[in-house]
């Protein structure tokens, strides 16, 4: 059976300017039973009891709108009816992700993850960690570079026990941060990551590293000691361990590791860098018999043409020795004898003429 739409409307709205608002609803809903898809009644409908104060028959009004809309691909107009809702009750807490679902069909990922985080947030107040958790991985892989919500996910994982799971965010955040040059946060991160997992001595030796880098020797030293209970004959981690005892003002122990570290370098016939180690523990102890005795002496460098020119007398000089020279010969007349001696006494005379 038709009905007039018309008739029928103008009726309600006359309820309407009255303040009889449920009579007016009542018209409305005859339109509604021949057509249940006609959106534009069901809106007057959510604004008639929104003016009433029934909060509850608003909502359930507006959502069904919306979801209208976003069947149709209406997410534009689908967005602003979550938003009247959340107007009405921001405690519905699964319109937040519907809210966000929207804003992603229209491509406006910022505004979603606005959404997703104040829903995360919320469940995380309501102790509702398993919901929180869900958000966040979903924020997640809407933002595979957001370092915060995947720390958020690894905090998560290692509350509830998974420790894989958190080593597997933490890991990832570690990687992202050491990329971004943020050395302090990559500090921090790294240390709940080997906290969950001792065995990952690659970043306990650049963490380690970064500390003595900012002049922390001792908080080196712990991760060096872990590095080396795994490895103690890696190289690397050997040297970070003399520097360590270095900037802790302990030379006895950085001379017994540097001997350590030549040792393994003369095993594997590394001679120079074994020479450059022995050089350093010269440095610390200039006496050490087994640095100086077998340390290769280096080559003295060859000076350069024009260092050696520099070096050369002057004529000047050169015929003042050559006469200083003479002088000398000439005044030694011990070196003279027999019948040789007048004639290399005139020679030397002679030559001395010419010079001068």
């Amino acid at each position: 059976m038709s009905v007039n739409k018309n008739k029928i409307t103008a009726q309600a709205q006359k309820y309407t300017a009255k303040g009889q608002f449920e009579k007016a609803i009542l018209e409305y809903r005859k339109i509604l039973k021949s057509d249940a898809n006609d959106i534009r009644t069901w809106l007057k409908m959510g604004d008639l009891y929104t003016r009433m104060g029934a909060r509850k028959e608003a909502t359930e009004t507006y959502l069904k709108v919306a979801e209208y809309y976003r069947n149709s691909d209406f997410h534009l107009k689908a967005v602003a009816v979550y938003k009247q809702v959340l107007k009405l009750d921001p405690t519905l807490l699964d319109v937040y992700e519907m809210l966000a679902d929207a804003y992603l069909s229209l491509g406006l990922s910022s505004d979603a993850l606005i959404q997703l985080e104040q829903l995360a947030d919320m469940f995380q107040r309501t102790e509702h960690p398993d919901r929180m958790l869900r958000v966040l991985v979903r924020m997640g892989e809407i933002d595979p570079q957001n370092i915060s919500t995947r720390l958020r996910i690894a905090e998560q994982h290692s509350k509830d026990g998974k420790t894989e799971e958190a080593v597997k965010h933490f890991s990832a955040a570690c990687n992202q941060l050491s990329e971004q040059g943020r050395t302090d946060d990559f500090i921090k991160v790294a240390e709940r990551l080997l906290y969950h997992d001792s065995s990952l001595i690659d970043i306990a030796r650049e963490v380690a590293a970064l500390y003595l880098e900012t002049g922390k020797p001792k908080r080196a030293l712990t991760k060096l000691q872990l590095c080396f209970s795994r490895d103690p004959r890696n190289i690397h981690t050997l040297g970070l361990l003399a520097q360590a005892f270095r900037g802790l003002k302990q030379p006895d122990k950085a001379i017994s590791v540097y001997t350590e570290i030549a040792n393994l370098l003369e095993e594997q016939n590394r001679r120079e860098e074994r020479d450059e180690i022995l050089r350093k523990v010269l440095e610390l102890d200039p006496n050490n018999q087994m640095a100086s005795r077998d340390v290769t002496k280096a080559a003295p460098t060859p000076k350069k043409e024009a260092e050696a020119i520099d070096d050369l007398p002057s004529p000047a000089e050169a015929m003042t020795g050559t006469i200083a020279g003479a002088a000398k010969a000439v005044n030694e007349p011990e070196m003279l004898s027999g019948e040789n001696a007048a004639e290399k006494a005139e020679k030397l005379l002679s030559e001395a003429e010419v010079l001068l």
